[in-house]
């Protein structure tokens, strides 16, 4: 079953990731399998049998997000596939299990929207009744551990009014898509989002530069631009009008030389000040340095 759980371009943090997963989803079917004479009954048969994210969309409800999210979504739903073949190829679950598209389905969602990775550096993926039922939150109420029983501790970390949801962090609040695509929801309280540039090709000198979702970052409330950003959208110019300076540029970078690499930074915005404004507009949405306007290419705004 753990050869269905090769990820694409073999990426073998994401491929153990999915087989952490599935041995989840593995213990859940078990356990529905006992019905009543599970001791998890009672909570798995408190869980939700609707979902929005993206592992119960449709082909269709691909077509209508924007291109970051409808990545995510994409690579959500195909995990969902992939877990299905290997739940046909395991061993001690009835075959009436196995058929039920709706069960292992079902068994996907509890895990990939409940469990957390264990933060006691066991690497183990876990879900705790009832410690799964926290919200969402940019800025966490709740902190949790485990001590060396194995049991679950959670605390607040701040004054909760009464009548308030008690929230953790599920994943980076910084990439609102990625929230979306796994767990259904848009999270308002996000402070920031990926810009949504997507390169033909991210070499290695870019992800120097700091090219990742959780970098190359648009600030929501004072609309500031991370300066990943702008060195990744100085890269690719210099990439495509001269190689020397971008050698310049890497080698600023490595140093740390701020000065050195404005200095380049301003030579592109002087190139932009030479088109026309009509191609300006067509082409996006402008931020300005040193009272010069750069354009920044930019898909899926929202």
């Amino acid at each position: 079953a753990e050869q269905r759980l090769v990820y694409e371009e073999g990426d073998e943090e994401k491929s153990n990731d999915m087989i952490r997963h599935y041995y989840l989803i593995y213990k859940i079917l078990l356990e529905y399998e006992k019905g009543q004479e599970s001791p998890w009954y009672a909570w798995l048969n408190s869980m939700p049998r609707y979902y929005s994210n993206a592992a119960s969309m449709t082909s269709f409800c691909f077509t209508c997000l924007p291109a970051l999210m409808r990545k995510l979504a994409m690579e959500e739903r195909s995990i969902l596939k992939k877990n299905h073949l290997a739940i046909m190829n395991t061993p001690y679950l009835s075959d009436e299990t196995k058929r039920s598209a709706a069960l292992w389905t079902f068994a996907h969602q509890i895990v990939y929207t409940r469990a957390f990775e264990a933060d006691d550096g066991s690497g183990d993926l876990r879900i705790v009744p009832m410690g799964d039922y926290f919200n969402h939150g940019t800025e966490a109420d709740v902190s949790f551990a485990y001590d060396e029983e194995g049991n679950y501790w959670a605390q607040t970390i701040r004054d909760v009014p009464a009548g308030s949801p008690l929230r953790i962090q599920y994943a980076d609040p910084t990439n609102p898509s990625f929230l979306f695509a796994r767990y259904g929801f848009l999270d308002e309280s996000s402070p920031a989002t990926f810009c949504k540039i997507f390169p033909p090709q991210v070499n290695r000198d870019m992800v120097e530069l700091g090219y990742a979702q959780n970098r190359m970052l648009f600030y929501k409330d004072t609309g500031d631009v991370s300066q990943e950003v702008w060195d990744i959208l100085l890269y690719q110019w210099l990439t495509s009008s001269n190689v020397a300076d971008r050698r310049i540029l890497m080698e600023a970078h490595n140093r740390g030389d701020v000065e050195r690499k404005m200095g380049s930074m301003l030579k592109i915005a002087c190139y932009f000040t030479k088109i026309q404004v009509m191609s300006h507009r067509k082409y996006g949405i402008y931020y300005c340095i040193n009272g010069s306007h750069l354009p920044m290419w930019q898909t899926d705004v929202y």
